[in-house]
């Protein structure tokens, strides 16, 4: 009887152990429906394909990853609204990578990715073809610290490729290229604002396009560590 019970502990242990890794979509059929059922310090895995969500993780400490890739996992917003809000995350770990984000659309703060109390980690993914009419048609950063590394931010339309205010993101890695801003906007590439402190550093950011000012990087009321990039061919 002891060894039966003690045989039930460990697979109740293995079983609670497997559970903290979630499949999309052979555990749930969406990547919402995923977010929706994990719990902190779990990690949702999505198999290759194109996924028509928009997606909001709000409180939750998780790693939502690709299992191959930017190239072979889409999540496309279907231009029904921001593709990945990331919210009140501002105390815990969360971690988004390797995906191709596009097809968002917001009026205002984040057409690809939202981020707002946010301190998450953005790495590895595609953020093209998104737009908006105001403030980050790539990633908008929203009194946050999140880590955005070693992503692609390209093609966004209407507003900077990452926009920053009262933030302090650590924005590195990055090759940021071909956002155009709307009428009468700065800052195509990286923008910051309203007591802003980015660390800006190793990043190629380059061939933006900016109505007014800061087609490569443009700051007002900020104070930024720009060091290390390479910025060029910008208008």
């Amino acid at each position: 009887m002891r060894l039966l019970t003690t045989l039930g502990a460990i697979f109740v242990v293995h079983t609670l152990a497997l559970s903290n890794t979630i499949y999309v979509p052979d555990d749930y059929p969406t990547i919402q429906s995923a977010i929706d059922n994990s719990h902190n310090g779990d990690t949702v895995i999505v198999r290759p394909g194109t996924y028509m969500e928009n997606i909001k993780i709000s409180g939750k400490a998780i790693t939502l990853r690709s299992e191959q890739g930017a190239t072979s996992t889409i999540i496309d917003g279907n231009s029904a609204g921001t593709v990945v809000k990331l919210l009140n995350t501002f105390a815990v770990g969360l971690v988004l990578d390797g995906f191709t984000i596009t097809n968002g659309y917001s009026k205002n703060r984040g057409g690809g990715i939202r981020c707002y109390l946010s301190k998450s980690t953005i790495s590895n993914n595609i953020i093209s073809g998104n737009s908006v009419e105001y403030y980050g048609a790539g990633i908008s950063c929203y009194h946050c610290s999140p880590s955005i590394i070693d992503n692609t931010i390209s093609g966004n339309i209407g507003g900077s490729g990452i926009y920053c205010t009262v933030s302090s993101p650590t924005i590195t890695r990055n090759a940021i290229f071909e956002n155009t801003t709307s009428a009468q906007c700065n800052a195509a590439g990286i923008g910051c604002y309203d007591n802003s402190s980015p660390l800006i550093s190793n990043n190629k950011i380059f061939e933006n396009t900016a109505d007014q000012d800061g087609g490569g990087i443009y700051c007002h009321s900020s104070s930024p560590a720009i060091m290390n990039n390479s910025v060029f061919g910008n208008t």
